[in-house]
């Protein structure tokens, strides 16, 4: 089986436009997109903006900033606190939930970094990528179960997201638990997947899976008796 790899994203905040790094492996190192912007202030600086007056939400964009340079710096944890601490001012920006999450999951506490990207998700419901984030941690744990909810989760949002797609198949493989939506979406995969080793998973999928279709309407059939005549 390929490995697992999805993109973690981080959002922009002075545009729309993602940007998108890809998640090395559900057992490797979490990598994280940042951007870059804003003034190094920090802590005093924010509590000096509230008392002039600058409204919460100012603040909040300020410190995450500050909280991406400290993160580029490698100081992971002076990174967090920032974070926190920006969500102390508004907790409304889901790329500081996301981005909270991904040090979270790189200092392994997989609980705090689930929460994060829930909340991620609630906050930004037209993303899939903070529920496919998420069910890169219950992969990461083996709690395959959660992992296919939150992928399930992804593709409501988008179909043909390639990551959840990955993901979906892949718990649901492990699960033994192939359904006939999830042919479906083995063909879209199979339609964008450039990689040769998840093509050759995917291909072999949709054999599993239909074999396993067949399998069960041979099987009914068997069982339905033929109407005697007159």
């Amino acid at each position: 089986m390929p490995q697992l790899t999805m993109p973690i994203t981080h959002h922009n905040r002075r545009s729309t436009r993602r940007t998108v790094l890809l998640f090395a492996s559900v057992t490797l190192p979490v990598a994280i997109a940042i951007g870059l912007a804003g003034c190094a202030s920090g802590p005093k600086r924010a509590a000096d903006q509230l008392r002039e007056g600058v409204d919460r939400e100012s603040i909040a964009i300020r410190l995450t900033e500050d909280a991406d340079r400290a993160r580029l710096a490698g100081n992971t944890d002076k990174a967090i606190e920032l974070y926190r601490e920006a969500l102390d001012y508004s907790a409304r920006f889901p790329d500081t939930w996301n981005n909270l999450g991904l040090l979270h999951l790189e200092q392994g506490d997989e609980a705090k970094a689930i929460n994060a990207f829930v909340q991620a998700g609630i906050l930004d419901p037209t993303d899939p990528r903070p529920p496919a984030n998420a069910g890169i941690v219950y992969s990461r744990i083996g709690r395959e179960a959660e992992a296919r909810r939150f992928y399930q989760d992804a593709l409501k949002i988008e179909p043909s997201y390639l990551p959840a797609l990955r993901g979906g198949l892949r718990s649901a493989h492990l699960l033994n638990e192939n359904e006939y939506e999830d042919l479906e979406r083995v063909k879209r995969a199979l339609l964008i997947e450039n990689d040769p080793q998840w093509r050759e998973f995917f291909e072999r999928q949709r054999y599993l899976i239909e074999s396993r279709l067949r399998a069960a309407s041979d099987k009914r059939k068997l069982r339905t008796p033929e109407p005697s005549p007159g």
